[in-house]
């Protein structure tokens, strides 16, 4: 025989605890942290415009009585939308995975996420797994002014600008704890007509594990994969992918940068373009692809520009005819170490200055660039070229 009265009785912060589990999407006095969107009346069904449910359940998030910030949660389900989703700091926009959330533009030329502005900047904000899909419509898929943020685990996709942009004014550094960088991590941007990734801040921020492809088409203005300004310095990227055949530049570093493990690939004019000093390619791989062959590897510095010098490139560059190494706009005090193939053109164009320190290492049968009677490079020192097994 049981005796009844000796269980515990539960306490009512056990039941808001065991509530707050269960039932994540109810925001009340208390402040619970969890704002499920689908609480707040979003279908996720594939048809029913969702924006307004959205929008309900973020403002709610943002206006959290136990201060600003919260997590607005995304059940499985396809969310349709039709207004751009506004984007506060200290928010966290959730998803159930990449595969199991997506949210989509049902009709509309405007951004998806937008949050931010010169003057009055966002920070501290997460995107986390789910997709972002522009049903080939729509501005951009997320367009922040902002610092401190992270991205992880999230696809953007099909939108009629580009998927990220964001930008940031250097003078609002302090303006909370975890200021300046930024970072995205494990994450596809493709098929954005406009560009994969517009980076215009914050600085020292950090890309790892992402993926950008099939963008453009490069008629008209440019279309760049990934793109930084010079307001956007110090940025790291570690083991990302840039690749398609409709694109004019595959990277373009407007910033200094460290290209670390990275790739770039199938761009119509150059894989690489570098436009800021002390930029540092190691490792990875610059190569033509989708019939693009007679396009350049890595360029230094652009016609009418400022001379770009301190430039370090370790890598392994393959079969860009028009050149491995196009020296447009070289100042020198750099390291230019490629590994090169290709078959026939030249493995460097332009003219490197004398400062700079030259190790070429060629193969497949390109001559231009090697020292021969009939190499521009031949009178320049600090040239140490492999050609197969020999090494001069």
């Amino acid at each position: 025989h049981r005796d009844l009265h000796s269980f515990p009785t539960r306490r009512s912060s056990d039941l808001t605890a065991v509530e707050a589990l269960t039932n994540p999407g109810n925001a009340d006095a208390a402040g619970r942290a969890r704002y499920n969107v689908v609480s707040y009346g979003a279908k996720g069904d594939g048809s029913t415009d969702d924006t307004t449910a959205i929008t309900t359940a973020i403002n709610a998030a943002h206006t959290n009585p136990r201060g600003a910030g919260g997590i607005v949660f995304f059940p499985p389900g396809t969310y349709m939308i039709t207004a751009a989703l506004p984007v506060y700091s200290d928010t966290v926009y959730q998803g159930s995975g990449i595969n199991a959330t997506v949210i989509k533009l049902k009709s509309g030329s405007s951004d998806m996420f937008a949050g931010g502005a010169s003057g009055s900047e966002i920070n501290s904000f997460s995107f986390q797994q789910m997709t972002l899909d522009g049903n080939s419509l729509g501005g951009n898929g997320i367009n922040v002014y902002g610092f401190g943020y992270t991205i992880f685990n999230v696809v953007v996709r099909n939108f009629a600008q580009k998927g990220i942009t964001s930008s940031h004014d250097h003078s609002a550094d302090p303006q909370a704890p975890d200021s300046m960088e930024a970072m995205i991590v494990t994450t596809k941007v493709h098929t954005c007509a406009g560009g994969g990734i517009y980076w215009n801040g914050p600085h020292d921020s950090m890309f790892t594990n992402v993926v950008v492809y099939h963008y453009g088409p490069a008629s008209g203005s440019p279309i760049n994969g990934i793109e930084t300004t010079s307001n956007a310095p110090g940025l790291v990227a570690v083991g990302c992918h840039v690749w398609g055949v409709n694109h004019y530049y595959a990277w373009k570093l407007g910033g200094q940068g460290q290209l670390i493990g990275c790739q770039g690939e199938g761009a119509s004019n150059t894989e690489l373009v570098i436009l800021a000093n002390g930029s540092q390619v190691i490792g990875g791989s610059f190569y033509a692809a989708g019939g693009n062959d007679n396009v350049y590897g890595i360029q230094i510095g652009a016609t009418g520009g400022t001379a770009v010098a301190g430039t370090v490139i370790q890598t392994k560059i393959d079969g860009c005819l028009a050149g491995a190494v196009n020296f447009l706009n070289d100042g020198g005090e750099g390291v230019i170490q490629p590994l090169v193939y290709q078959t026939s053109g030249s493995a460097f164009q332009g003219t490197p200055s004398n400062s700079n320190i030259i190790g070429l290492g060629l193969n497949g049968g390109a001559l231009n660039g090697v020292t021969d009677t009939n190499d521009p490079f031949a009178r320049l020192p600090g040239i140490l070229v492999a050609r197969g097994k020999i090494g001069l």
